[in-house]
């Protein structure tokens, strides 16, 4: 009989099964439950999350370069998208076209310079477009207080953490310059999938919990309406019951 072979779990297979789970509940609790434009969003955005994570695992077990830069520019989508969908939900004005520009200049950079010199600098200027829009995710989430803050903030302090070691990174690799490039893009590369996990779960959290707030303002408006008609329907009937004398209650509010 062979014996049992170990599986190796490391930081890439736990971003993984992370992201897959996270997937199923933000699509499942959100964008399925109560469909709309903001929903959909963030279904794509974990939805190309999770493609990207399994695109990094088969990059790190086939060492191919291009998958693992393909892998990356998709990780680093996900904030754009996560912010265009928080526009919609809060009712504001979303411009598409720097999205669409992102998401196609991003995958289009990474893979043509994989493998070349040209590849960290390329990384670097995409890792810092993405903290652009993650630093305008928590200034939407932040900015009028329209969201519950305990709700929100999960999400807005990860974005702000995605600001700063974007701000470090970079600062670092123009202090350092061209040396040591294989391990700050070592370094580079455990610290995306690290922060793909953490992004990620704060991100699930904090939107599934803004759609179900969101659905139960709903529930509660409806059933105030329902209320309000059923007590306007019964001041009508009383008015008519005292202006007809015919009907039982008219008659019996008669005077003598």
């Amino acid at each position: 009989m062979n014996p049992l072979v170990p599986v190796n779990v490391d930081i890439t297979t736990s971003m993984v099964a992370v992201v897959t789970v996270l997937t199923v509940m933000v699509v499942g609790l959100g964008t399925l439950a109560r469909p709309s434009r903001a929903t959909v969003a963030w279904g794509g955005a974990f939805g190309l999350g999770m493609l990207g994570a399994y695109l990094w695992l088969a990059g790190q077990q086939t060492d191919i370069a291009m998958l693992r830069g393909a892998a990356s520019a998709l990780l680093l989508c996900f904030e754009p998208l996560v912010w265009i969908g928080l526009r919609m939900h809060f009712g504001r004005r979303a411009r598409r076209w720097p999205i669409v520009l992102f998401v196609l200049a991003c995958p289009t950079l990474l893979v043509t310079t994989a493998g070349t010199g040209w590849y960290m600098p390329a990384f670097q200027l995409v890792f810092l477009g993405s903290a652009v829009f993650a630093g305008l995710v928590a200034y939407e989430l932040l900015r009028d207080g329209s969201a519950v803050r305990d709700i929100v903030l999960p999400l807005a302090l990860a974005s702000c953490g995605f600001v700063v070691v974007a701000l470090v990174s970079a600062a670092t690799a123009l202090v350092s310059g061209g040396a040591g490039t294989e391990a700050q893009l070592s370094a580079l590369r455990g610290l995306n999938a690290v922060g793909t996990v953490v992004v990620s779960t704060c991100a699930a959290f904090t939107l599934v919990l803004l759609v179900r707030s969101e659905q139960k303002k709903d529930a509660a408006g409806d059933i105030a309406e329902r209320a309000r008609r059923t007590a306007a329907q019964g001041r009508g009937a009383e008015r008519s019951a005292v202006v007809d004398p015919g009907h039982p209650a008219g008659r019996s509010r008669r005077p003598p």
